[in-house]
Protein backbone atom coordinates (compact mmCIF):
# COMPACT_ATOMS: atom_id res chain seq x y z
CA UNK A 1 0.00 0.00 0.00
CA UNK A 2 1.34 3.36 -1.52
CA UNK A 3 2.26 5.61 1.42
CA UNK A 4 0.41 8.41 0.34
CA UNK A 5 -2.80 6.07 0.24
CA UNK A 6 -2.89 5.85 3.82
CA UNK A 7 -3.75 8.96 5.23
CA UNK A 8 -6.50 9.34 2.50
CA UNK A 9 -8.25 6.42 3.90
CA UNK A 10 -7.83 7.46 7.56
CA UNK A 11 -9.00 11.05 6.49
CA UNK A 12 -11.84 9.39 4.92
CA UNK A 13 -12.77 7.33 7.86
CA UNK A 14 -12.77 10.48 10.28
CA UNK A 15 -14.95 12.07 7.94
CA UNK A 16 -17.91 9.66 8.08
CA UNK A 17 -18.74 10.40 12.09
CA UNK A 18 -18.57 13.98 11.00
CA UNK A 19 -21.04 13.27 8.02
CA UNK A 20 -23.36 11.34 10.43
CA UNK A 21 -23.91 13.41 12.82
CA UNK A 22 -24.99 16.36 10.40
CA UNK A 23 -28.30 14.97 11.24
CA UNK A 24 -31.82 17.34 10.90
CA UNK A 25 -31.05 18.87 14.11
CA UNK A 26 -27.64 20.19 13.38
CA UNK A 27 -28.80 21.16 9.97
CA UNK A 28 -31.49 23.02 12.02
CA UNK A 29 -29.19 25.22 14.04
CA UNK A 30 -26.66 25.67 10.81
CA UNK A 31 -29.89 27.21 8.99
CA UNK A 32 -30.06 29.27 12.20
CA UNK A 33 -26.88 30.40 12.16
CA UNK A 34 -27.21 31.18 8.46
CA UNK A 35 -30.31 33.46 8.66
CA UNK A 36 -28.45 35.58 11.66
CA UNK A 37 -25.53 36.21 9.26
CA UNK A 38 -28.31 36.91 6.47
CA UNK A 39 -27.00 34.51 4.01
CA UNK A 40 -30.99 33.64 3.48
CA UNK A 41 -30.58 31.83 0.33
CA UNK A 42 -28.02 29.38 1.64
CA UNK A 43 -30.22 29.50 4.98
CA UNK A 44 -33.35 28.20 2.99
CA UNK A 45 -31.22 25.57 1.46
CA UNK A 46 -30.05 24.29 4.66
CA UNK A 47 -33.58 24.11 6.54
CA UNK A 48 -35.00 22.42 3.08
CA UNK A 49 -32.17 19.75 3.59
CA UNK A 50 -33.32 19.39 7.48
CA UNK A 51 -37.06 18.67 6.41
CA UNK A 52 -36.04 16.15 3.91
CA UNK A 53 -33.80 14.37 6.34
CA UNK A 54 -37.03 14.67 9.11
CA UNK A 55 -40.46 15.99 7.63
CA UNK A 56 -40.96 16.54 11.53
CA UNK A 57 -38.66 18.87 11.65
CA UNK A 58 -41.31 21.63 12.03
CA UNK A 59 -38.69 24.58 13.93
CA UNK A 60 -37.54 25.08 10.68
CA UNK A 61 -40.75 26.25 9.01
CA UNK A 62 -40.76 29.48 11.14
CA UNK A 63 -36.91 29.85 10.38
CA UNK A 64 -38.33 29.57 6.39
CA UNK A 65 -40.91 31.82 7.32
CA UNK A 66 -38.88 34.26 8.72
CA UNK A 67 -36.97 34.45 5.29
CA UNK A 68 -39.92 34.89 3.10
CA UNK A 69 -40.38 38.20 5.57
CA UNK A 70 -37.72 38.85 4.81
CA UNK A 71 -37.99 38.71 1.29
CA UNK A 72 -41.28 40.80 1.76
CA UNK A 73 -43.16 37.52 0.50
CA UNK A 74 -45.87 37.49 3.37
CA UNK A 75 -48.40 35.27 1.86
CA UNK A 76 -45.49 32.76 1.68
CA UNK A 77 -44.39 33.36 5.31
CA UNK A 78 -47.54 32.86 6.84
CA UNK A 79 -47.99 29.69 4.64
CA UNK A 80 -45.00 28.59 6.36
CA UNK A 81 -45.57 29.63 9.90
CA UNK A 82 -48.89 27.24 9.54
CA UNK A 83 -47.23 24.59 9.27
CA UNK A 84 -45.23 24.95 12.24
CA UNK A 85 -48.01 23.15 14.94
CA UNK A 86 -49.10 23.76 18.22
CA UNK A 87 -46.58 21.42 19.93
CA UNK A 88 -43.41 23.15 18.04
CA UNK A 89 -41.06 25.23 20.27
CA UNK A 90 -41.45 28.07 17.91
CA UNK A 91 -45.33 27.77 17.56
CA UNK A 92 -45.36 30.75 19.86
CA UNK A 93 -43.02 32.69 18.30
CA UNK A 94 -44.61 32.17 15.09
CA UNK A 95 -47.92 33.47 16.48
CA UNK A 96 -46.15 36.67 17.35
CA UNK A 97 -45.42 36.70 13.61
CA UNK A 98 -48.45 35.73 12.29
CA UNK A 99 -49.95 38.84 14.68
CA UNK A 100 -47.39 41.32 13.17
CA UNK A 101 -48.51 40.57 9.67
CA UNK A 102 -52.31 40.65 10.31
CA UNK A 103 -51.72 44.01 11.76
CA UNK A 104 -49.98 45.05 8.70
CA UNK A 105 -52.99 43.89 6.48
CA UNK A 106 -55.51 45.58 8.68
CA UNK A 107 -56.64 42.05 10.20
CA UNK A 108 -56.71 43.29 13.45
CA UNK A 109 -59.18 40.56 15.33
CA UNK A 110 -56.95 38.01 13.83
CA UNK A 111 -53.93 39.67 14.93
CA UNK A 112 -55.26 39.73 18.22
CA UNK A 113 -55.81 36.97 18.90
CA UNK A 114 -51.96 35.48 17.54
CA UNK A 115 -50.44 38.56 19.84
CA UNK A 116 -52.06 37.91 23.05
CA UNK A 117 -50.97 33.75 22.14
CA UNK A 118 -47.75 35.43 21.58
CA UNK A 119 -47.90 37.38 24.76
CA UNK A 120 -49.13 34.34 26.95
CA UNK A 121 -46.19 32.48 26.21
CA UNK A 122 -43.53 35.43 26.33
CA UNK A 123 -45.27 37.72 28.39
CA UNK A 124 -43.00 41.17 28.53
CA UNK A 125 -44.11 45.01 28.00
CA UNK A 126 -43.15 44.80 24.47
CA UNK A 127 -45.64 41.85 24.30
CA UNK A 128 -48.31 43.51 26.32
CA UNK A 129 -48.54 46.45 24.46
CA UNK A 130 -48.65 44.84 21.01
CA UNK A 131 -51.94 43.37 22.32
CA UNK A 132 -53.02 46.82 23.73
CA UNK A 133 -52.27 48.76 20.71
CA UNK A 134 -54.82 46.66 18.92
CA UNK A 135 -57.44 46.59 21.18
CA UNK A 136 -56.97 49.95 20.91
CA UNK A 137 -57.70 49.76 17.33
CA UNK A 138 -60.54 47.91 17.52
CA UNK A 139 -61.62 50.16 20.37
CA UNK A 140 -62.24 47.67 23.39
CA UNK A 141 -61.11 50.66 25.94
CA UNK A 142 -61.29 48.68 28.74
CA UNK A 143 -59.29 45.33 27.60
CA UNK A 144 -56.88 48.16 26.28
CA UNK A 145 -56.39 49.25 29.66
CA UNK A 146 -55.97 46.16 31.51
CA UNK A 147 -53.37 44.76 28.97
CA UNK A 148 -51.15 48.62 29.51
CA UNK A 149 -51.41 48.04 33.00
CA UNK A 150 -49.93 43.95 32.53
CA UNK A 151 -47.34 46.01 30.63
CA UNK A 152 -46.72 48.33 33.08
CA UNK A 153 -45.63 45.17 35.66
CA UNK A 154 -42.53 45.08 33.55
CA UNK A 155 -41.86 48.99 32.30
CA UNK A 156 -43.73 51.99 33.95
CA UNK A 157 -41.81 54.21 32.18
CA UNK A 158 -41.30 53.17 28.74
CA UNK A 159 -42.19 55.85 26.41
CA UNK A 160 -44.32 53.45 23.74
CA UNK A 161 -46.38 52.73 27.24
CA UNK A 162 -47.22 56.32 28.04
CA UNK A 163 -47.81 57.00 24.24
CA UNK A 164 -50.79 54.47 24.60
CA UNK A 165 -51.92 55.64 27.40
CA UNK A 166 -52.21 59.03 26.08
CA UNK A 167 -53.90 57.66 22.78
CA UNK A 168 -56.44 55.91 25.53
CA UNK A 169 -57.07 58.29 27.38
CA UNK A 170 -57.92 60.81 24.06
CA UNK A 171 -60.60 58.63 23.35
CA UNK A 172 -61.92 58.41 26.38
CA UNK A 173 -62.17 62.21 25.88
CA UNK A 174 -59.74 62.56 29.58
CA UNK A 175 -57.79 65.08 28.55
CA UNK A 176 -56.12 66.01 31.62
CA UNK A 177 -54.87 62.34 31.53
CA UNK A 178 -53.94 62.53 28.50
CA UNK A 179 -51.59 65.84 28.35
CA UNK A 180 -49.80 64.04 31.73
CA UNK A 181 -49.10 61.28 29.38
CA UNK A 182 -47.30 63.31 26.22
CA UNK A 183 -45.85 65.48 28.84
CA UNK A 184 -44.10 62.87 30.65
CA UNK A 185 -42.78 61.74 26.66
CA UNK A 186 -41.51 65.29 26.31
CA UNK A 187 -39.82 65.42 29.30
CA UNK A 188 -36.81 62.83 27.93
CA UNK A 189 -37.54 63.64 23.94
CA UNK A 190 -38.53 67.72 24.06
CA UNK A 191 -37.91 67.42 20.55
CA UNK A 192 -40.93 64.69 19.96
CA UNK A 193 -43.65 66.63 17.17
CA UNK A 194 -46.11 63.54 17.37
CA UNK A 195 -46.40 64.42 21.27
CA UNK A 196 -45.77 68.07 21.03
CA UNK A 197 -49.33 67.83 19.09
CA UNK A 198 -50.98 66.19 20.57
CA UNK A 199 -50.18 67.93 23.46
CA UNK A 200 -51.29 71.04 22.07
CA UNK A 201 -55.19 68.71 21.13
CA UNK A 202 -55.38 68.26 24.43
CA UNK A 203 -54.74 72.03 25.31
CA UNK A 204 -57.28 73.28 23.20
CA UNK A 205 -60.10 70.27 24.26
CA UNK A 206 -59.04 72.02 27.58
CA UNK A 207 -60.51 75.42 26.62
CA UNK A 208 -56.79 76.54 27.00
CA UNK A 209 -56.87 77.94 23.20
CA UNK A 210 -53.82 80.22 23.89
CA UNK A 211 -51.47 77.83 25.16
CA UNK A 212 -52.18 75.30 22.11
CA UNK A 213 -51.75 78.05 19.90
CA UNK A 214 -48.76 78.95 21.41
CA UNK A 215 -47.59 75.31 21.51
CA UNK A 216 -48.45 74.75 17.51
CA UNK A 217 -46.46 77.72 16.72
CA UNK A 218 -43.47 76.41 18.25
CA UNK A 219 -43.84 73.44 16.60
CA UNK A 220 -44.50 74.51 13.42
CA UNK A 221 -41.25 77.16 13.68
CA UNK A 222 -39.35 73.56 13.57
CA UNK A 223 -41.78 71.69 11.09
CA UNK A 224 -43.43 73.83 9.02
CA UNK A 225 -44.66 71.95 7.01
CA UNK A 226 -46.37 69.19 9.72
CA UNK A 227 -50.18 68.84 7.99
CA UNK A 228 -51.79 67.59 11.00
CA UNK A 229 -50.18 70.45 12.89
CA UNK A 230 -51.56 72.97 10.29
CA UNK A 231 -54.68 72.09 9.76
CA UNK A 232 -55.36 71.76 13.85
CA UNK A 233 -53.92 75.65 13.97
CA UNK A 234 -55.93 76.98 11.08
CA UNK A 235 -59.19 75.85 12.56
CA UNK A 236 -58.22 77.04 16.02
CA UNK A 237 -57.08 80.70 14.79
CA UNK A 238 -59.74 80.84 11.82
CA UNK A 239 -61.64 83.25 14.06
CA UNK A 240 -59.23 85.43 15.49
CA UNK A 241 -58.34 88.78 13.37
CA UNK A 242 -55.17 89.65 14.53
CA UNK A 243 -53.81 85.92 13.16
CA UNK A 244 -55.72 86.53 9.65
CA UNK A 245 -51.89 86.73 8.38
CA UNK A 246 -50.69 83.87 9.99
CA UNK A 247 -53.38 81.68 8.75
CA UNK A 248 -52.86 82.82 5.39
CA UNK A 249 -49.49 81.37 5.73
CA UNK A 250 -50.46 78.29 6.99
CA UNK A 251 -53.09 77.83 4.74
CA UNK A 252 -50.66 78.50 1.50
CA UNK A 253 -48.59 75.67 3.35
CA UNK A 254 -51.11 73.49 3.33
CA UNK A 255 -51.77 74.41 -0.47
CA UNK A 256 -47.41 73.03 -0.81
CA UNK A 257 -48.50 69.56 0.72
CA UNK A 258 -51.48 69.50 -1.50
CA UNK A 259 -49.29 69.34 -4.63
CA UNK A 260 -46.37 68.06 -3.33
CA UNK A 261 -47.31 65.62 -0.40
CA UNK A 262 -43.70 63.68 -0.76
CA UNK A 263 -41.77 66.63 -0.28
CA UNK A 264 -43.48 67.97 2.78
CA UNK A 265 -45.87 65.53 4.51
CA UNK A 266 -45.43 64.98 8.33
CA UNK A 267 -47.94 62.83 9.90
CA UNK A 268 -48.30 62.96 13.61
CA UNK A 269 -51.02 60.21 14.11
CA UNK A 270 -54.66 59.81 13.69
CA UNK A 271 -55.25 60.00 17.61
CA UNK A 272 -55.91 64.06 16.85
CA UNK A 273 -57.98 63.97 14.15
Amino acid sequence: MSRTLVPALLLAALAVPAAAEENEWTLLEQGIAEVGKGHLERAERILDAALRRNAECRDAYYYLGMIREKQGKLDEAVAFYGKIGPDAPTSSLAAGRLGEIAVRAGRHEEALAHLQAFAEAHPSARAHMRVAAVLLELGRHDETEAALKKAAGFSKDDLELHDLWGRLHMEKKSWHEALERWERILKVIPGDLAARHLKATCLLRMDRRAAAVKEWEGLLSEAPYHDLALRAAIDACASDPERARQVLEWRERLEAIRKNPPRVRHVAGDAAK
